[in-house]
Order: C-alpha cells, then sequence, then structure tokens
C-alpha cells in the first residue's frame, strides 16, 4: 500500500470515528430536548381539577423540573464544546513533487490541527528509489524546525481552515 493510500486509510478512519461521536452527542441532545417537552394534554386535564392555588404549585415544581433539566443541557453542552476543542478539525494538504526528475505529484505534505492549533504534520517524499514519511508535531500553529516550503503551505492552509 503507497503512503498516499495510508494516510487516505487514516483519515478515513478518523472521520469514521468523528461521524460516530457526532451521531451519539446529537442522540444524546435529541433524547433530553424531548424529556424536556411537557405532556400538554396531561397537563390541561390535570390542571382543570386543580384549585387554581394547587395547579400554581404544580405547576411551579414542573418549571423547577424544566429549569434543572436545562442547567443540565447546558452543563452537558459545555462539555460537549471543550471535548470538541481538541478534535482535529483544520487541514491542510499539499501535493508536489520531491525532485525534479520525478513527475505526477507524489509527494505530499498534510497539516492537521485543532482548535488550540495544535497537531502534526506528515509528509511524503517519494522518490525512484523510495518513499520516505515525516511527522512533525505543531504547537499553537508552530513547529521546532525548519519546514520546506510544501510543509509551511500545508500549515498556512490549515491555520486559516475554518472549522
Amino acid at each position: 500500500m503507497s503512503p498516499l493510500e495510508v494516510v487516505t486509510v487514516a483519515l478515513a478512519a478518523l472521520a469514521l470515528v468523528a461521524g460516530g461521536l457526532a451521531l451519539y452527542w446529537a442522540n444524546r441532545a435529541r433524547h433530553l430536548a424531548e424529556s424536556l417537552q411537557p405532556d400538554r394534554r396531561r397537563l390541561l386535564t390535570v390542571w382543570r381539577e386543580l384549585e387554581p392555588a394547587e395547579a400554581a404549585g404544580q405547576l411551579g415544581n414542573f418549571l423547577e423540573q424544566v429549569a434543572r433539566r436545562l442547567q443540565t443541557l447546558d452543563r452537558r453542552t459545555q462539555e460537549l464544546a471543550e471535548h470538541s476543542r481538541h478534535a482535529f478539525s483544520r487541514l491542510g494538504f499539499v501535493r508536489f513533487d520531491a525532485r525534479e526528475d520525478i513527475k505526477g505529484n507524489l509527494s505530499f505534505a498534510l497539516a492537521v490541527l485543532d482548535e488550540e492549533q495544535d497537531g502534526f504534520i506528515l509528509t511524503s517524499l517519494c522518490t525512484l528509489q523510495e518513499s520516505r514519511v515525516y511527522l512533525r508535531p505543531v504547537r499553537a500553529g508552530q513547529v521546532e524546525r525548519e519546514l520546506i516550503p510544501e510543509e509551511a503551505e500545508a500549515l498556512r492552509q490549515a491555520r486559516q481552515a475554518r472549522k
């Protein structure tokens, strides 16, 4: 399998995991939203049979329950937002020829960053004799070593990418 195919499979696996997590959290949010919906028919039937003071007391209890559920939903939303800050969401990709005598853009630089601009740059340099793969860590949008122009361009693309 070529390095590009390996990267493609790895990215597809990451996308599958991210999609699964998104579906899980969407399903949890839907269930929570459904639990916040009152059974209006039951409420109207019961409240018609009560004295106004008693109905007001039950309505107050119901509103307190809804407020607690909304606080839970807000807390869970904040937790999800915190977790998603560390999900890889910004990509930059550049294909190029590693050497003048080899054509076809077989080499590539892939920059993958999260919201904090942390991540990595994966570079594959293909020649007629061999293919080399390099992985460089990125912290706060910066790297420790000098980048080749194609890596710098991939990193620039990832920094500027919208979520």
